[in-house]
């Protein structure tokens, strides 16, 4: 059986394009940065009940056999599967298939030119900053890094 493994990720708008991968200030996210791969988690490790609430078939519909799985898959791609509530996050979810059968966190790799900014947050410890700095210099060349801070005004992020 081929297990789909999920990471967490957010999009924007479909015009951007762009992927986030949200990490904690852990030696773990700096050894990934530094491989360059991505952290999959298996979506049963998720905490939330909702989370990933659907069945799993495998391969692509045959649009004669299961023609409403067929529309479906065709449709909406990338598998829906948070409540409409939860649509003000216009979130995606990445799902990358796996030949495996365990539910083990997978290492996904991807090319350098993938990273095109890091953004932290206004709390981030400066030390970590400054390993972080020194991981992007060696492994990505220029990747500018930003600094989402709480907007003194309105419940938004200013990222700068």
């Amino acid at each position: 059986m081929k297990v789909f493994q999920l990471a967490w990720a957010s999009m924007q708008p479909e015009s951007n394009r762009k992927l986030y991968k949200f990490s904690g200030p852990t030696e773990y996210a700096l050894q990934n940065l530094e491989n360059g791969v991505i952290f999959c988690q298996h979506y049963s490790a998720y905490n939330d009940p909702f989370e990933f609430w659907s069945n799993i078939y495998e391969g692509i519909p045959d649009p004669k056999v299961e023609p409403e799985r067929f529309l479906a898959a065709a449709s909406a791609w990338g598998f829906g599967t948070k409540p409409a509530e939860w649509s003000y996050e216009r979130e995606r979810r990445l799902l990358v298939q796996s030949d495996r059968d365990d539910e083990l966190p997978i290492l996904r790799k991807y090319p350098a030119d993938a990273i095109t900014q890091i953004v932290v947050g206004e709390r981030m410890p400066s030390d970590y900053r400054r390993r972080l700095e020194a991981v992007l210099s060696k492994n990505y060349g220029s990747v500018p890094i930003s600094t989402a801070r709480r907007s003194p005004s309105t419940y938004r992020l200013e990222i700068e």
